[in-house]
């Protein structure tokens, strides 16, 4: 067995022989004494890295999660097999082909591939062992990861040095987008590599630094946003420098299939690259220390006309531990991919067009002239929204000139949604002569109210941020939450405002409200809205405004008609008195009905 010294000799030997090259020694030796000496137990193989105190901090501010051994297992076999199943894979011999993890971690990934090897391949020497190459950003994470290499090869037998002295094994302590970015020709294809795997940091744009935020726009001219996560940037990094058919299969959130922030990586994945495999892992429970939508996906660096892809929704943890040891596989599915929204899965051909069909011919919501806008953004609810006691305790004069009934998200329900009414200061920019009363009410809130970055006079720090749209907001309208599980377009009477985390939209037509409500509608809804978890189960909508306004509608459905005037006066009824199955299957078919006529 290795002991810590034995450890630490060959670490030493390695780093300062094979791989000065690529990594400072002086920096990363003495993590691997601190890493041996401190809280390494050779049966944790990491746990001690990711679980320790001293170690929390970095990895939040790097957005690193562990990725659990079963699911690094199942990934490792799913790029191999996936790798394997182009024709000319024959032409690279199993100990040639050269892996790569991008963001090394504890090193997981790096020694499931070793026992991928000794275990399904039949490894039993050096050389039958492929190429390894990891990056990591952490000295002390490159540390932990080449212990836990070490203790893999011995594990089963495998002289360390002798791996280390065939040159397959390659350790680079830095940030990996610091020497890759989205050129396709920064490499030449010798240097490129067969399959790129691992979990990329998941760093939200606003924690990245203005000075980080530049480099990326440099390295990522076609792809940079403003808004986009990291981990984005490392997907197109791994496609830029995986060989022709190589493959890359990461861990990460869903988000970049949909959301807007993203387009310019989808517009981009069309050109450069095609998606093989995608598993939905919803909202199941992944990753101990992180709460999110993953998935873990397979592209291949070609393109194809038809993206057909192997495909699952993994529902809940059962189903999930049924994937990952093999009591369920893939299954066939047609990914659609339009420029203008995200990505939407099919069943089948047929489903896909079926869904096309229905939506062909028609124009967006937004070219009807149909506008949609966000609720108020007060910048500090605290201050600004009411309930029902404290509007009371205002002079009714007082009332009448500078609160305004106000519908929360929350209380927005399907069709008609004004009964449960909280209240909001409303004091435009600008506002002279405020009434003492008001201003006195929002004093003991006024430091917090003048720190907010959109008031820029300083001197009217009671007053709401810059909104040119109040006169819409006081007309009869159709309002919406931005999360929900379901459909809850209702009409909302004039004079009453809706907050940030919802919109509203400026029509009052019942037609539009119940075209919006219906079940065909939701088939937009789900192939089309960003989420949280899989709109297919127990995932609730984002309803943002983008996909709101870009709804599609026969050009003439709001016109007059005897559909229109069925469907408006059905809406009728319902916001009146509610409604029922039988009311909803009439809505439904009387829609279908309209969409077949455009």
């Amino acid at each position: 067995m290795l002991n810590t010294i034995h450890i630490a000799k060959i670490a030493e030997d390695y780093l300062s022989k094979v791989m000065a090259c690529d990594i400072s020694t002086n920096s990363v030796l003495p993590h691997i004494r601190r890493v041996l000496e401190k809280f390494w137990k050779t049966e944790s193989e990491g746990r001690h890295y990711f679980a320790h105190e001293s170690t929390i901090a970095s990895r939040t501010a790097n957005g690193i999660v562990e990725t659990p051994r079963p699911m690094a297992a199942y990934m490792v076999s799913l790029a191999y097999f996936r790798w394997k199943s182009e024709k000319n894979k024959t032409q690279i011999e199993n100990h040639n082909i050269h892996w790569f993890d991008p963001c090394g971690g504890a090193g997981i990934f790096p020694v499931e591939i070793l026992r991928f090897y000794f275990e399904k391949l039949g490894a039993n020497n050096p050389l039958s062992l492929p190429k390894i190459t990891i990056s990591e950003i952490s000295e002390l994470g490159l540390a932990v990861s080449f212990i836990n290499i070490i203790v893999a090869l011995n594990a089963y037998g495998i002289s360390v040095p002798d791996y280390i002295k065939t040159g397959k094994l390659k350790l680079i302590l830095g940030d990996t987008l610091d020497r890759f970015h989205e050129e396709e020709d920064l490499f030449s294809e010798k240097d490129k590599f067969n399959i790129i795997i691992g979990n990329p940091p998941y760093v939200r744009a606003s924690r990245l630094s203005a000075t980080y935020k530049k480099k990326l726009k440099q390295k990522f001219p076609g792809l940079y946003g403003g808004s986009a996560d990291l981990y984005t940037y490392f997907i197109a990094a791994g496609i830029s420098n995986i060989s022709d058919n190589g493959v890359l299969t990461y861990i990460s959130p869903a988000a970049y299939t949909r959301a807007k922030s993203c387009a310019p990586l989808r517009k981009w994945l069309l050109k450069n690259a095609s998606l093989d495999s995608f598993i939905d892992l919803d909202e199941t429970k992944v990753f101990e220390d992180a709460d999110l939508h993953a998935a873990v996906y397979v592209f291949r660096k070609r393109r194809c006309s038809v993206e057909n892809v192997q495909y699952r929704h993994i529902k809940d943890e059962i189903e999930l531990d049924s994937l990952l040891d093999g009591r369920i596989t893939l299954n066939s599915a047609l990914v659609d991919t339009p420029l203008s929204a995200g990505w939407a899965f099919h069943a089948s051909k047929s489903s896909l067009d079926d869904y096309s069909r229905v939506f062909a011919g028609c124009v967006r919501m937004q070219d009807l002239d149909i506008k949609i806008y966000s609720g108020i953004r007060p910048g500090y609810s605290k201050a600004f929204v009411l309930n029902t006691n404290q509007y009371e305790g205002f002079d009714p004069k007082i009332r009448d000139k500078w609160i305004k009934p106000l519908l929360l998200p929350s209380n927005i329900k399907k069709w008609t949604g004004h009964k449960n009414i909280n209240y909001m200061i409303v004091i435009p920019m600008g506002s002279i002569q405020v009434d003492q009363e008001i201003i006195s009410f929002l004093a003991p809130y006024k430091d917090a109210l003048a720190k907010r970055a959109e008031i820029k006079n300083k001197d009217q720090w009671y007053t709401l941020r810059s909104c040119s749209y109040y006169k819409e907001m006081e007309k009869k309208k159709i309002a919406f939450p931005d999360l929900s599980a379901h459909q809850r377009f209702s009409l909302v009477e004039q004079g009453i405002y809706v907050p940030d985390g919802a919109y509203f939209i400026n029509s009052e037509n019942l037609v539009l409200l119940g075209i919006l409500n219906s079940s065909l509608a939701k088939q937009y809804f789900v192939h089309r809205c960003s989420s949280v978890g899989n709109l297919k189960s127990k995932g609730r909508f984002r309803f943002k405004k983008e996909f709101v306004k870009d709804f599609p509608l026969p050009r003439q459905c709001l016109s007059n008609g005897d559909l229109q005037e069925k469907i408006a006066n059905l809406v009728s009824l319902m916001i009146k008195k509610g409604e029922t199955e039988g009311m909803k299957k009439e809505l439904d078919e009387l829609v279908q009905k309209i969409y077949q006529e455009k």
